[in-house]
This record gives C-alpha cells, sequence and structure tokens, in this order.
C-alpha cells in the first residue's frame, strides 16, 4: 500500500496526500523524476518533512498512489463502457 496512513475520513489527511500527489506531478513536468528529492516535494506541497513521512515511506509510494488513482479512473470509465451483462457481474 503506498499511503502509510489511509485515513480517508479525515479531511486534513486527504488535503495534504492530494497536495503531496499534485506536487509530484508540477515537478516531474519541470525535470526528470528521479532527480525530484523530498525536500523539493514538501516545498511544492507546502508541507514539512516529518509530514511527507507520516503519509508516504518514499517518493516512489507518491508514484505508486497516483498510478493507484489512475488505475481506479481508468477501471470506472470502463465499467461505463461495458454492459453489466459483459462484466460478471
Amino acid at each position: 500500500m503506498s499511503v502509510i496512513r489511509n485515513n480517508s475520513s479525515d479531511l486534513r489527511v486527504q488535503k495534504t496526500v492530494k497536495a503531496v500527489k499534485q506536487a509530484l506531478v508540477t515537478l516531474i513536468m519541470q525535470k526528470p523524476y528521479r532527480q525530484i528529492r523530498v525536500d523539493e516535494l514538501d516545498k511544492e506541497a507546502m508541507i514539512n518533512r516529518q509530514t511527507f513521512y507520516s503519509h508516504f515511506a518514499s517518493i516512489d509510494n507518491v508514484l505508486e498512489a497516483i498510478g493507484e488513482d489512475m488505475l481506479g479512473e481508468l477501471q470506472e470509465g470502463l465499467k461505463a463502457l461495458v454492459p453489466a451483462d459483459l462484466r460478471g457481474g
């Protein structure tokens, strides 16, 4: 699991996790992924290092969380395209 503490009912956690994901996307558009450092990500997301590590183990985990979000969106989109009787459920 990407997110260390999955407390989705806490709006502060949701906002922080979203800010970190958005910050990573912004930084990836500016420089190669492997050159991004946690301190840069923290600055872009306007959080401190301790907050970052309370939600993610590494930058790779942030990227994994973004990928999981994208996969979930793709699955929902495909469900809308495929008739229910062909989905097996």
